[in-house]
């Protein structure tokens, strides 16, 4: 994921065929049993390190799922069957489904998303709804190790809405600024319908990971990524109105056309996820990037952005793979997104989220702060030093126009690290997102020169971190799960501002080759498994003749963040991050008038009192704690 609450935003047609009123029962009703036959997305030159690492393909969980999903009420129901094979050397009697959707209720946010109706399997189980995201099956007889089970489940469930205007540039933009400070309402539009796109991401039930001899049964976080998985493989069957256009993170091989629906059927071998984007008029471009596809999709008002956002992809892609080994997968979208709650984009194997938000001209925007920029630009004309609203538009405009550019190229980063090379999202978020966010700046650098990419990192990673410390948050440590942040600032500050300059400091003391190197050493030693963020350093350190683990340990466990970034004056360097040159000159002029602080004037602007100085908490489990006391 990319977290814009530190970016500074402001300086071929479906026909819509005539036909009966479609429900999700009647939609339902078109999936037939037959199996499913299609490409299986993954390269087959790959099948031998996915099996090395992640097991023989056959061993893999296995999710056969037949989905319907309406669109206009937002509901839908599926069935899934999940054939899954014990990979321990131990019998094992319970089996944690994760019900991801389900987080928000966690923390009394919303209501339960997502429902099972009913649960049976091929040999005896109970089962029983632990929290809202963990349901648990208990097998009347423990399985063996290499003994696999089949599981069908039936669940249904209810997208949330999200206003049309989320995708307002501006309106977006103050509202992460203006709940900088706050932790995140929901999980950022996963499960949600809104401005006529709806997505549908991780909305089955998962079998939990796998990991050091038991499941990762962890609960829900504020802020961070939702989930991660296991390599997985997916058989899938998806019925939406005869009028959408779908896309899957799998390979989406065939679409059956019928009066009342239309049937998309998608399959992937080797990847983590299943996640669905749909609209009425939702139309692709592509290109080629070697052996693989890259598709962007958008709504066709949204036509010149979508095709920033696939060049920025391909190009991404090719950087990335003569730096840190091949691409697996046969296709990669980039996908038009609603995304709310301070993300920029979502990263998914096979697929990227980007926000509809980055996709539309400022100059449209019905948001409030329009006319305050307006007066100040015609302000600042009738001083001299400004050309008036022009100067004001184009500032944004621009912004916006990197922003999407940044983004797409950390989505696509993401397909490496957390994708090809996984990682706990909540234990580790210290190894794929400061990767993916070096990688972005890599890519920019290779795209448009290395002052460019420079530039890139200190808006879109730097800032995050300036801006915390302009509104007295303190430098702190890194490394630690991610349920230990307190705020949305906090986390974007040291994880993806300041951790990423580890990466940045690395290349310019080893070289491109010694580090790029030690680094390709790392992901082919992890290549489709799990990976920690100890266990990933500790691999590239290796590569690199111990060279590397002590600068990312001062990065991650240390506070020198001021110097390491090079921050004197914070305050000031907001200033200069988030205006043009011309307005940054004019205020600074105006402040010194009025006798203000920099500092100051950047509290005004995003509101201050957001940071704590409270130790870290430590947390704890309470069931196990509570287990732990001895009986009275």
């Amino acid at each position: 994921m990319v977290s814009l609450n530190a970016t500074p935003l402001y300086t071929s047609t479906a026909v819509r065929p005539r036909g009966p009123v479609l429900t999700v029962h009647s939609m339902f009703a078109l999936v037939v049993a037959s199996s499913l036959a299609g490409p299986a997305l993954l390269d087959a030159k790959e099948l031998p390190a996915l099996e090395l690492h992640a097991g023989k393909l056959d061993s893999l969980v296995t999710y056969a799922i037949d989905q319907a999903v309406d669109d206009v009420s937002g509901t839908f129901d599926a069935r899934a069957k999940i054939t899954w094979t014990n990979p321990s050397e131990n019998p094992v009697g319970r089996l944690p489904l994760r019900l991801h959707p389900n987080g928000p209720a966690e923390f009394g946010m919303l209501a339960p998303r997502m429902k099972v109706d009913a649960l049976t399997a091929d040999q005896g189980v109970t089962w029983e709804l632990v929290s809202p995201t963990n349901l648990e099956v208990a097998f009347d007889r423990p399985v063996d190790p290499g003994e696999t089970v089949v599981i069908d489940v039936k669940y249904h469930g209810k997208m949330d809405h999200i206003d049309g205007r989320a995708n307002d540039p501006l309106t977006q933009a103050m509202a992460q600024i203006g709940s900088i400070g706050g932790m995140p309402t929901g999980d950022y539009g996963l499960l949600a319908e809104g401005d006529g796109l709806f997505v549908m991401a991780t909305t089955y039930p998962m079998v939990a990971p796998w990991r050091e001899g038991d499941f990762d049964v962890s609960g829900a976080v504020r802020v961070g990524d939702v989930a991660y998985n296991s390599m997985a493989r997916f058989d899938v069957r998806t019925v939406v109105g005869p009028d959408v256009n779908v896309v899957t993170n799998l390979a989406d091989y065939a679409i059956e056309n019928r009066p009342s629906g239309r049937v998309v059927k998608s399959k992937g071998d080797g990847v983590r996820d299943l996640v669905i984007v749909g609209g009425r008029d939702l139309v692709k471009s592509s290109t080629r990037v070697g052996h693989t596809t890259v598709n962007s999709w958008y709504r066709p008002r949204d036509e010149a952005a979508g095709q920033r956002a696939l060049d920025m992809a391909a190009a991404s892609l090719g950087s990335y793979e003569k730096r840190f080994g091949p691409y697996p997968y046969s296709e990669l979208d980039v996908a038009e997104a609603t995304l709310v709650g301070g993300a920029g984009g979502v990263e998914f194997c096979g697929l990227v989220l980007v926000a509809g938000m980055l996709y539309r001209d400022p100059a449209e925007s019905q948001a409030q702060i329009v006319e305050l920029m307006k007066t100040w630009g015609a302000l600042g004309g009738a001083l001299g030093n400004l050309d008036g609203t022009a100067a004001v538009q184009e500032a944004t405009g621009k912004a916006i126009d990197d922003a999407l550019e940044f983004t797409v190229a950390h989505e696509v980063a993401h397909q490496w690290f957390a994708g090809i090379v996984g990682n706990d999202s909540q234990r580790s978020p210290t190894l794929d997102e400061p990767l993916a966010q070096y990688l972005a700046g890599l890519a920019m650098e290779d795209r448009y020169g290395a002052e460019a990419g420079v530039a890139a990192m200190e808006r879109y990673a730097k800032l995050n971190y300036v801006l915390w410390r302009a509104l007295g948050g303190p430098d702190r440590v890194v490394r630690r799960d991610s349920a230990t942040y307190t705020t949305n600032a906090e986390y974007a500050a040291l994880v993806y501002g300041k951790a990423p300059y580890a990466w940045v400091d690395l290349r310019a003391k080893l070289g491109d080759e010694a580090l790029h190197g030690a680094l390709l050493s790392a992901v082919n030693t992890y290549r489709f498994d799990v990976a920690s963020t100890e266990q990933f350093v500790d691999a590239v350190d290796k590569a690199a003749k111990g060279k590397v683990a002590p600068t990312v340990w001062r990065y991650l466990d240390e506070v020198h963040g001021d110097e390491d970034l090079h921050v004197a004056d914070p305050g000031d360097l907001v200033l200069k991050l988030i205006l043009p040159p011309e307005t940054y000159a004019q205020v600074d002029v105006s402040l010194a008038v009025l006798g203000l602080q920099r500092d100051d004037f950047v509290r005004m602007l995003f509101g201050g009192g957001i940071a704590s100085d409270a130790p870290i908490p430590k947390p704890i489990d309470p069931k196990a704690a509570l287990e732990g006391l001895p009986p009275r």
